[in-house]
């Protein structure tokens, strides 16, 4: 790796993800020894600021600059693929970790030292397009990563999710897949390789995880959805899933980082849970979310499970 070598694509959107504003984005910058003079002074969008620090790395104006960034990173978001480039290859194309999976589900690199035997397999599928409103999916990384970090899951995580990274779903089999993206009646949206919006029809990504569960054998023990409307194509998930967790209407950010954060650690304390403890789960969690901040009220009232519950 030479002095000069620039930032790659994935981790910029995870740095943009990660540190979205000036204030967080300058100290993690400043912790890794880059020159204070050299600071963006602004920048439209946290990608933006991020892509400015890349040009200047790529320029040499640090050096080793990459290594130091992306290990102070590391330091705060130690779950997070794009932060672990020394550990395994970088797939030009993908926004993911590209793994060797192993016939037996060994966890991958991110989480093998500290994962449980039969931990949950969980794939976090997360875009926030440039041309669309940000969708804070860093907020629920969060959240998982804890859990993950207690041994209670074996986590992977796609940035810029875009149609290439569904493949994840036939490599790394998870039990549940995390869906973080907008939705727009039935398409979720994904991004581009250059960040823009890409709009996948909710019916072939279903067709996507009936082809994975016949070639693997594996069938997902929940899908969650994570979107805005999300309750209009939760039915399709069915198919494919033991259950399915969406949501009625918007969804705002904070309130579904709470709802994720309770989630996972209702989930955390059952050993190989059963269709019914995700159920149990995301009911528990709704309401915890309420029990913390009223104004998320909506968590609850828009909550959708299927199968639909008594």
């Amino acid at each position: 790796m030479s002095d000069s070598e620039a930032l790659n694509r994935a981790e910029v959107e995870a740095l943009a993800t990660c540190f979205p504003n000036s204030h967080e984005a300058g100290s993690l910058l400043l912790a890794a020894g880059y020159p204070p003079a050299a600071l963006p002074a602004s920048a439209d969008t946290a990608r933006s600021y991020w892509e400015r620090v890349a040009a200047a790395i790529g320029a040499g104006v640090m050096q080793d600059g990459r290594r130091r960034i992306i290990a102070q990173a590391f330091n705060s978001y130690p779950y997070n693929p794009a932060f672990q480039y020394a550990h395994a290859p970088m797939d030009p194309y993908s926004s993911t970790i590209t793994m060797s999976p192993s016939a037996n589900h060994a966890p991958s690199s991110s989480t093998r030292d500290t994962a449980k035997p039969g931990a949950l397999r969980v794939l976090l599928l997360g875009a926030s397009p440039d041309d669309e409103d940000r969708v804070r999916w860093d907020a629920e990384l969060k959240a998982m990563s804890r859990a993950a970090d207690r041994g209670s899951f074996v986590l992977d995580v796609c940035a810029a999710a875009t149609a290439r990274d569904l493949k994840r779903i036939r490599t790394f089999r998870p039990d549940l897949l995390h869906l973080a993206c907008h939705g727009e009646g039935e398409f979720l949206v994904f991004e581009t390789i250059d960040g823009e919006a890409h709009k996948i029809s909710a019916s072939d990504i279903v067709a996507t995880l009936r082809l994975a569960q016949e070639q693997t054998g594996v069938r997902l023990r929940s899908v969650l959805l994570r979107s805005c409307g999300s309750s209009k194509v939760a039915d399709a998930f069915t198919e494919v899933a033991e259950t399915v967790i969406a949501h009625q209407g918007a969804l705002n950010d904070r309130c579904a980082a709470e709802f994720t954060t309770h989630f996972y650690e209702e989930l955390a304390s059952v050993h190989d849970p059963e269709p019914s403890d995700f159920v149990t789960a995301a009911r528990l969690a709704a309401q915890d979310t309420v029990n913390q901040d009223q104004y998320c009220r909506s968590v609850l009232n828009g909550l959708v499970i299927r199968p639909a519950v008594p």
